[in-house]
């Protein structure tokens, strides 16, 4: 009896790293996803995994240095607009030709849009007239 407790914590320990590792690989999100790029940011096919929610835009996720990016692409490549996240830090970067029409709203809000990611740390809605939001949680 004296050994079962020990014997019960690494059994428990293995199921409670499976059950991780299988919720990381089902719900694909910067940090999570195994094609989360370290290059690649402004092309318009970087080799990263699509994180969009609709067929009409790739998202794409990168990572480098500690600092976490998303780019949006049009269907036939063209960079829409980009951002970049450090914590709760949020900011547009001035890459695509939307980025002039990005924002990024308070923590919260949610504004009616057509949502093209969602992920742990942020929502991003697509508005009429190629305006992008981006939502942080």
């Amino acid at each position: 009896m004296r050994y079962f407790k020990p014997a019960a914590k690494v059994v428990i320990s293995i199921i409670a790293l499976t059950l991780t590792q299988n919720a990381s690989a089902c719900c694909p999100d910067v940090g999570h996803s195994p094609n989360t790029a370290a290059t690649g940011l402004g092309t318009s096919r970087p080799a990263a995994a699509d994180l969009s929610a609709v067929g009409s835009v790739k998202v794409y996720a990168f990572e480098r240095d500690g600092i976490r990016y998303l780019q949006v692409n049009g269907p036939t490549g063209i960079v829409r607009t980009a951002i970049g996240w450090i914590d709760s830090v949020v900011w547009v970067m001035p890459i695509g030709v939307d980025a002039d029409r990005t924002k990024v709203l308070a923590p919260g809000t949610m504004p009616t849009g057509i949502i093209v990611y969602q992920g742990e740390r942020m929502t991003v809605l697509l508005l009429p007239d190629n305006n992008w939001v981006v939502v942080p949680k």
